[in-house]
């Protein structure tokens, strides 16, 4: 990941970009945990 164009990454952004990608993670984990349990929980009834 590239930082305003350049090659290396200022450490604040390097921490920034970490904790975004981090984040972007985990709410794609738990959507997909809500809506795999929301089938199931579906197709049991």
């Amino acid at each position: 990941y590239q930082c305003h164009g350049r090659s290396r990454c200022t450490w604040p952004c390097r921490i920034m970009v970490q904790s975004l990608s981090l984040s972007l993670y985990i709410y794609i984990y738990v959507t997909f945990s809500l809506s795999l349990s929301l089938s199931l929980s579906y197709l049991r009834y």
